[in-house]
């Protein structure tokens, strides 16, 4: 078994992409009691153009990338991409299969022009992912890319950045409700897939979206990845500035 989902697994890694069991414990009813907490999934989805984000959902998560690629992270770009497309199911199966909106994640690639039809239905084969990740970077939406990253005030390159809201990310406003910050632009490049899949791994386990406990969360994340020594091993000096709960209200 992989290192890092070995030590994901019981600290629930995913509790804030993904949802988390009761490390993350949401809002007591009047008589004391935990609020329900509620199983989330993951699902892909094109944010094209202009095009407004769908509303209800009970989280959002956004590729952002602040600029087209270069030689030196063209590569970092594509793996980002290809484990989009390899790791997630799209959204709508999600939503046919009977999931309620309150309990998805849905997460979104910004692109400038529709996407053919099998780009965003199923899960792609490895085969697969790496035609769709190159059209995916070849028609991807910078412009509107950098709006949404200067809701972030971590982001001060050019990423690839995974964030996750619980409110749609708006163009240069803050969010009022905090939001996950990953930065993947010094990941190994074999890791890459590792690293996002382990995020949306625990899509069974039940969730309170609490962002108080975010921060908190996002340590036992970085203590988790610190520990998963083998295959992908975390040697940044200041694992915070990859990945962090930032408290924005």
């Amino acid at each position: 078994m992989n290192l890092v989902f070995k030590y994901l697994a019981p600290f629930c890694a995913v509790l804030i992409l993904n949802g988390c069991s009761s490390a993350m414990k949401g809002p007591t009813t009047g008589g004391g009691s935990p609020a329900i907490e509620r199983a989330m999934k993951s699902g892909r989805a094109a944010l094209v153009g202009n095009q407004a984000e769908r509303t209800g959902y009970g989280m959002y998560s956004y590729v952002l990338l602040g600029a087209p690629p270069t030689e030196a992270n063209r590569d970092q770009y594509l793996q980002v991409f290809a484990a989009f497309f390899t790791t997630l199911p799209d959204i709508d199966g999600l939503e046919r299969s009977g999931f309620p909106l309150s309990q998805l994640n849905l997460t979104y690639i910004l692109l400038q022009d529709a996407p053919p039809p099998e780009l965003l239905k199923g899960t792609a084969t490895p085969g697969q992912a790496r035609a769709f990740a190159e059209w995916a970077l070849t028609h991807y939406n910078y412009a509107r890319a950098n709006a949404l990253l200067k809701s972030v005030a971590d982001a001060k390159g050019d990423g690839p950045y995974l964030i996750s809201t619980l409110e749609p990310l708006g163009p240069g406003q803050r969010t009022q409700r905090g939001y996950l910050y990953q930065d993947l632009s010094s990941v190994e490049l074999r890791c890459i897939k590792t690293w996002i899949g382990a995020f949306f791994a625990q899509s069974s386990q039940p969730t309170a979206r609490d962002r108080a406990a975010g921060e908190e969360l996002a340590q036992k994340l970085r203590e988790v990845l610190a520990r998963a020594a083998g295959p992908c091993p975390q040697d940044d000096a200041q694992p915070q500035r990859r990945l962090r709960w930032r408290n924005t209200s």
